[in-house]
């Protein structure tokens, strides 16, 4: 390997070692958050700035159950769609690339991703 070649090898690891550690910092910073109790609120800012920023997802969703299913976050073209999560929640118990018909369905996205504790259905993002 010539020097060049070397140095455009390490300007790549520096620079991935930059992203992980950006994203390491976020994932503190959401945990620290979560930990200070702060509202929720601020924790979907936090939730926002992480995917947008660290991870540079341009469009998200994130439904949250209280009682009834509430839109939380909605980061996408798309003003106003809406997006059946009750009668589709059971269908989903992992994260799921959605097929052409389902991201239909979801308005354009290509991942859902519910959140569980134990049976019950907490969130589900998009």
């Amino acid at each position: 390997m010539n020097a060049e070649a070397t140095n455009i090898e390490d300007k790549k690891l520096v620079d991935l070692l930059n992203v992980k550690s950006g994203q390491l910092n976020a994932l503190l910073e959401t945990t620290k958050a979560i930990n200070d109790n702060v509202s929720a609120e601020d924790l979907y800012h936090i939730y926002r700035l992480t995917l947008k920023d660290q991870l540079r997802v341009k469009h998200l969703a994130l439904f949250m159950f209280d009682q009834a299913w509430k839109r939380a976050l909605w980061e996408t073209e798309l003003d106003d769609f809406f997006i059946p999560i009750q009668s589709n929640i059971e269908k989903y118990k992992s994260i799921t690339e959605l097929n052409k018909q389902e991201q239909i369905i979801f308005g354009g996205f290509k991942y859902v991703i519910p959140v569980y504790h134990k049976q019950q259905p907490l969130a589900f993002a998009l």
